[in-house]
């Protein structure tokens, strides 16, 4: 996936040694791919409550999740015809909320790779070689 080679690239730019990449990149991969990322808001919230646990999910975690790189990749298959994503993805929900559609899915991809390149850009121009 192009989001993570993107950031794999950038990490390794602003990096100071190839083994910190290296876990850096790991740690990031992990982050997304085992759903890590969707619980950073119940612990937001767990903390900004003095350590008790919400009662219900936090308002805006769902767009939260929305922003992971693999969830709007599955969000984008998800918008194909049924059948044309070889049957990896299932059918989308009826009325998809507006960050659930393919269109916003696509905007994040994309915000992923231009956020992560210019901040890459930006810390490799302004290192000292």
């Amino acid at each position: 996936m192009a989001v993570f080679v993107v950031l794999a690239v950038t990490i390794s730019a602003i990096t100071e040694t190839s083994t910190r990449a290296t876990v850096a990149v790991f740690g990031t991969y992990v982050v997304f791919t085992f759903r890590i990322w969707e619980q950073l808001p119940l612990v937001v919230a767990y903390i900004s409550r003095g350590f008790t646990w919400p009662e219900s999910t936090p308002t805006g975690a769902a767009l939260f999740t929305a922003l992971n790189p693999i969830r709007a990749f599955s969000n984008v298959l998800g918008g194909l015809p049924v059948g044309a994503n070889g049957g990896m993805i299932s059918a989308p929900p009826s009325e998809p909320a507006f960050y659930e559609r393919p269109a916003f899915a696509v905007v994040v991809l994309l915000g992923w790779i231009a956020a992560t390149t210019a901040g890459g850009v930006y810390s490799f121009r302004a290192s000292d070689l």
